[in-house]
C-alpha cells in the first residue's frame, strides 16, 4: 500500500500527462487478498488516509460502499488509523 500511495498521490499531484500513463506496479496481493475483500479494503482505506492520498482513499471508499459497508464503518476504520498513527509518531519521538 506504501507503494500505491506514493506513487498515485504523486501522479494525481502532477496531473495531466502523467495521469495518462500506466502505472506498471505489481499489485496482485491487492487483486487477491487472503482476507475477507470488504475488511482488505478498509485496511487499504486506513493505510491510505495515513499516508495522504485521495485518489486511493476514494477508490478504496467506493469498493467498501459497493460491499454493502456503511459510510460509518469507513469513518471508524479512518478514526482508528488515526489513533493508531499518532500513537506511533509519539513512540517514535519518545514521548
Amino acid at each position: 500500500m506504501g507503494m500505491n500511495n506514493v506513487f498515485y498521490r504523486s501522479r494525481h499531484m502532477l496531473g495531466d500527462d502523467y495521469e495518462k500513463k500506466p502505472a506498471r506496479l505489481r499489485m496482485q496481493r491487492i487483486a487477491q487478498p487472503k482476507s475477507i475483500k470488504a475488511d482488505f479494503e478498509l485496511m487499504c482505506l486506513a493505510v491510505s488516509a495515513i499516508n495522504g492520498c485521495e485518489v486511493c482513499l476514494k477508490s478504496h471508499e467506493k469498493v467498501i460502499l459497493e460491499a454493502g459497508m456503511s459510510q460509518e464503518q469507513i469513518f471508524d476504520a479512518i478514526r482508528m488509523a488515526s489513533v493508531i498513527h499518532g500513537v506511533a509518531c509519539a513512540l517514535e519521538m519518545g514521548v
